[in-house]
């Protein structure tokens, strides 16, 4: 797997205020085996343009979780892009990459959830809760202190994402 185009800062920046971002990334991060290429609902567009949503999944702060602490750097683009309201627009180029161009709303002012690594939301929380916090880093939370595992979004604007694991 290969995504390149973009610096760590502009991703954060992307998530942080919302915008563009155009990652280029390999045939095999949008599927395995290439055959969407043929599908009849994207073969036309395939040069010019097509969006392909994930599942709603994406939206259930647990599965959210899971994602951020489970799939590929690509996989974890894309939800923290369409938890964001936003969307990505894929087009095939000559070299058979594809560009990725991510897009965000500008980012207001949300809430911040919090869940476990085995699932449990643990509540939630307002920005700025959590700025300057990072993976790996303790987190006292309600009494109890955690290890902060994985951040999906901005916790200085939201909407986001902390996963927490116990502390060792």
């Amino acid at each position: 797997m290969a995504v390149t185009g973009v610096t760590e800062d502009q991703y954060r920046d992307l998530l942080k205020r919302g915008g563009s971002l155009t990652f280029v990334i390999e045939a095999q991060d949008i599927a395995s085996d290439n055959a969407f290429e043929n599908y009849e609902v994207i073969k036309p567009d395939l040069h010019s343009g097509f969006e392909l949503p994930p599942t709603s999944i994406i939206h259930e702060p647990e599965d959210a979780a899971q994602i951020l602490l489970l799939g590929d750097s690509w996989t974890r683009v894309i939800a923290a892009v369409y938890r964001n309201g936003g969307k990505i627009i894929y087009k095939k180029l000559t070299n058979g990459h594809f560009e990725a161009c991510c897009t965000i709303p500008p980012v207001v002012s949300k809430e911040i959830k919090v869940v476990h690594t085995d699932g449990r939301a643990l509540g939630t929380e307002v920005p700025p809760a959590f700025v300057d916090f990072g993976a790996g880093q303790h987190y006292s939370y309600k009494g109890t202190t955690y290890v902060i595992r994985a951040i999906s979004g901005s916790t200085t604007q939201g909407p986001a994402i902390v996963v927490l694991a116990d502390s060792p």
